[in-house]
């Protein structure tokens, strides 16, 4: 489970240090997600909104710290 909490940590101080750098309209998010292969995946999305507030605005969207991890092996008890 170690490996999980350090990439939590990787993740949430990631997340912490971009929420500092958006600027005025940027949102930054956490998300995650399963994959195929059964890993569990985190990232950070930065929505970057321009400031135009007109019906043409656009967003740009950026996925970063991307960090996916297999779930812990079950313990096989050691029979005597």
């Amino acid at each position: 489970m170690g490996r999980f909490r350090r990439s939590g940590v990787v993740v949430v101080a990631g997340a912490v240090l971009l929420c500092g750098c958006a600027a005025n309209g940027d949102e930054v998010e956490e998300r995650s997600f399963t994959d195929s292969y059964g890993r569990a995946c985190a990232y950070v999305l930065v929505k970057d909104r321009d400031q135009d507030d007109g019906e043409d605005s656009s967003v740009d969207l950026d996925a970063r710290n991307v960090d996916c991890d297999y779930p812990p092996s079950p313990k096989v008890s050691e029979r005597p």
